[in-house]
């Protein structure tokens, strides 16, 4: 139930908005109203401290579970629910924790300003009870939206914040822990490799014999950062130690995150049988959490490993299933929040691109030149005027040109080479072809973000 449902049309939106956050209580007659907008009977919210304080500590807790299975219209209930009983207590923690939760809610569905208003909120809340390490843990939390909105000047702020709390006080290294894997993540996405890798190194030492999530989120992250780099056999390393802590442990969502780039380093490496061992499972892991899109990128990558593997019968077979899979209705994954329509029309654009390019290399395997470029040309027109996909679109475009200037049609073939120089001039600097995994794993609803 929204604010604007549940003020009705006998209170206003702001109103409700200043009870959920704790500066006032409602009426007599107002708890009358929400409790009957809530379904609940009024009594619910009139009970004794004891029995308030309980049932606050379950609504939570139920909120948590919701957001991490990704329900989270049942979430937003249980925080609503949460939020009004918490007027009947003079307990700044619990509304602290309404707010927090609200902020992990909010991140998980993409609305990141509202998740930094709700973070901020849950700062000021618990600094005024005294709860230093909620205030940092709330920090982190801040710093990790601010990274996913792209401010990584305010990320790091909020992160070395975190840290600060903990001057003269006795540290507490998961939230320490969780502080330092953030300013790695910033530290890599901004260029910054070795302090990147010394925060890395001390999120490791930190985590080590506390925090089996962390230990693998932060292994995943130096996975990442080398892949960055183009550092495979490291990525490799980093992947396989991130896969063999989490298994069992983290869910799907994440795991389909790790293999997908496992499988990548080790084609790096040049193992193309585990690569495409990998691919399988990062397909049937996507194929368990509905993500239709992850599904569609193993069956296109099967395809791409198997054709300088000289498997053409799995090859053919992936692009078949690749091509009926695109035309059904899109499904974004239920892990990564809601992607906006650019967002999946891209990443749309990219699979077909991919599949017309594996498509187009069966073609000239089997000797059929026109077909080939016939592919070419179609991948080319997906990508244009696409900044996701510029990289992929240069290079499509000098494929179709070297093949038109074989086939002795020099005059398409300098188009072609006019066509790639052209995107090259336009491109966006680090433009990247597709999502970046480090953010995608930052916006899911992870246990590691709920802990102080």
């Amino acid at each position: 139930m929204t604010q604007t449902q549940l003020a009705g049309n006998r209170y206003s939106k702001s109103y409700v908005s200043i009870i959920e956050s704790g500066r006032a209580r409602p009426s007599a007659q107002a708890l009358d109203f929400f409790a009957a907008q809530l379904d609940k009977p009024v009594e619910y919210f009139r009970r004794d401290q004891s029995t308030q304080a309980s049932t606050l500590r379950s609504l939570l807790a139920a909120a948590q579970a919701c957001i991490r299975r990704r329900d989270f219209a049942a979430a937003e209930e249980r925080l609503r629910q949460t939020a009004v009983l918490a007027m009947a207590l003079d307990d700044p923690a619990h509304l602290g924790r309404v707010h927090d939760i609200a902020g992990h809610l909010f991140v998980a569905t993409g609305d990141l300003q509202s998740a930094i208003m709700a973070f901020r909120e849950a700062i000021t809340v618990y600094a005024a009870a005294g709860a230093m390490d909620s205030v940092a843990a709330a920090r982190c939390s801040l710093a990790n939206a601010f990274f996913l909105s792209g401010d990584m000047k305010a990320a790091l702020a909020e992160t070395k914040a975190a840290q600060d709390v903990y001057a003269g006080l006795e540290p507490n290294h998961l939230v320490l822990g969780r502080s330092y894997l953030l300013g790695g993540n910033v530290a890599s996405a901004t260029g910054c490799h070795e302090a990147a890798r010394r925060c890395f190194e001390q999120a490791l030492s930190l985590m080590a014999g506390r925090d089996v999530l962390g230990l693998g989120e932060t292994h995943a992250a130096l996975g990442f950062h080398a892949l960055r780099r183009g550092e495979w056999e490291e990525a490799r390393g980093g992947f396989q130690e991130a896969l063999r802590i989490l298994e069992g442990v983290g869910d799907f969502h994440f795991l389909s995150v790790i293999t997908r780039h496992l499988s990548e380093a080790l084609f790096r490496c040049g193992d193309l049988q585990h690569a495409a061992d990998m691919t399988r499972r990062s397909g049937s892991l996507s194929a368990s959490i509905g993500d239709q899109h992850g599904v569609v990128w193993a069956t296109v990558r099967l395809a791409e490993l198997s054709l300088p593997a000289g498997d053409l019968p799995t090859a053919r077979a992936a692009v078949a299933e690749a091509r009926n899979l695109l035309k059904q209705p899109a499904q974004a994954s239920e892990g990564s929040g809601p992607e906006s329509e650019v967002e999946a029309e891209a990443t749309q654009r990219l699979l077909g691109a991919r599949v017309c390019r594996a498509a187009a290399g069966l073609s000239h395997r089997d000797g059929d030149v026109d077909s080939a470029m016939r592919h070419l040309r179609t991948a080319i027109d997906l990508l244009a005027g696409w900044q996701a996909g510029v990289g992929m679109h240069i290079g499509l475009c000098r494929q179709l040109a070297a093949l038109l200037w074989g086939a002795g049609r020099h005059d398409d073939a300098v188009l072609y080479y006019e066509l790639g120089l052209t995107t090259a001039e336009n491109a966006q600097p680090r433009e990247a072809a597709g999502p970046d995994p480090v953010r995608e794993l930052a916006r899911m609803p992870s246990p590691l973000w709920f802990r102080s």
